[in-house]
């Protein structure tokens, strides 16, 4: 188990910020303004009633729940945060990385690719792209299968609803699942068993 900083936060996320980050926003934006007639064609839209938003938050508890289980059982991740670190990566996993990764990959790759090839094959092609780009951050294969299977639900809800807003709902609570409930669950757990006393050998 570690401890995350604020300076190890800020590390990685100087770096991620602009050399990541930046282009899969810009990306998304230059090209809809300049030749795809606006941003509601890379989704940013709300297309959906009320009742559709108790549908997301519920989806949203229970995408969850999924990637605390993920993260604490098959990787067994545990860390501490201090307030300095959370306070880095709390608006990074919440609204950053789900915004700009959604915008790029279900708003802008998956439906020009659907143009093409179908939504089905779309859906196929492009959720294990945005899965497996995450090797680039030295993920093992477990997250890469679990972030393609997580790219599949987004790019399916994007395609419901016609828009990216719930996408990068669900993508904000895969995010908080895996890299900070997740991490802290681990931990507690391995507290505990730490503190509970070993049965006597015979």
């Amino acid at each position: 188990m570690f401890t995350r900083t604020a300076a190890g936060a800020w590390r990685w996320m100087r770096i991620d910020v602009p050399v990541r980050i930046v282009p899969l926003v810009g990306v998304p934006i230059v090209w809809a303004v300049v030749w795809g007639g606006g941003l509601g064609a890379i989704g940013l839209r709300i297309p959906f009633a009320p009742s559709g938003w108790l549908w997301i938050g519920l989806i949203s508890l229970a995408v969850i729940s999924a990637c605390v289980v993920f993260v604490a059982g098959a990787l067994n991740w545990s860390a501490k945060a201090t307030r300095g670190a959370l306070a880095l990566e709390i608006p990074f996993f919440l609204l950053l990385n789900p915004f700009a990764e959604e915008l790029l990959f279900r708003g802008l790759f998956q439906p020009r690719l659907e143009a093409l090839i179908g939504f089905p094959a779309a859906l196929t092609v492009v959720s294990l792209i945005f899965g497996f780009h995450h090797a680039f951050a030295g993920f093992n294969l477990r997250f890469l299968l679990w972030a393609s299977l997580g790219g599949f639900l987004f790019g399916a809800v994007a395609a419901q609803y016609s828009s990216v807003v719930p996408a990068m709902l669900l993508h904000s609570a895969a995010d908080l699942g895996i890299f900070l409930f997740g991490p802290w669950v681990s931990a507690r757990r391995q507290a505990r068993i730490s503190l509970t006393p070993r049965a006597s050998g015979r």
